[in-house]
């Protein structure tokens, strides 16, 4: 797994990080993503990224990303989950072991999530210098939001088509962080 992870030193904390836990605390949009990831194997991380980069007006270079992180996930996070998924949650011993796995599992999130900022920030940095600049802020941000979520969830070769109201859905609750009705 060699690249950017062994090139760069990567900030665990960062915003991306702090958006992340602030609206994964959310149950509904938890559930929503916990459901993607389950039936369509979406990574979480880029879900989450593809509404904190809209709301900074950024449409993200989604192919781009999703191949710089593709290692990290397929060889380090996928493995501990799997592993955590197998152990009895009722057997005393195994529910320690997989207590311990899904807080492994969660530091490999926040790793992935370090990298998805890195290449976001030089996404932004870029963007900005760039004749163009950054889209003004009356731009759709719902709709870079939406675009995004299409994008991500699309580069990850999903088998199902992607239905419009669970992503307005799923851009409405990264953009606002409430609790649709």
């Amino acid at each position: 797994m060699e690249g950017i992870l062994h090139r760069h030193p990567l900030r665990l904390e960062n915003p991306l990080w702090d958006y992340a836990c602030a609206r994964y605390a959310n149950p509904e949009l938890r559930d929503l993503c916990l459901h993607l990831q389950e039936t369509r194997g979406a990574d979480v991380n880029l879900v989450l990224a593809a509404g904190w980069a809209a709301q900074k007006g950024h449409c993200m270079e989604t192919a781009r990303l999703h191949s710089q992180v593709a290692d990290w996930r397929h060889h380090i996070i996928l493995p501990i989950r799997q592993c955590r998924q197998s152990l009895n949650k009722q057997h005393c011993q195994e529910r320690r072991l997989r207590n311990l796995a899904l807080k492994l599992e969660i530091r490999a999130e926040q790793v992935e999530l370090a990298l998805i900022f890195f290449l976001l920030d030089q996404e932004i940095n870029a963007a900005q210098k760039a004749p163009q600049g950054i889209p003004e802020k009356s731009q759709d941000i719902i709709t870079i939001c939406n675009q995004n979520l299409l994008d991500t969830l699309t580069c990850e070769g999903h088998a199902h088509p992607v239905v419009d109201g669970e992503i307005e859905r799923l851009s409405f609750l990264l953009i606002t962080g409430k609790l649709s009705s």
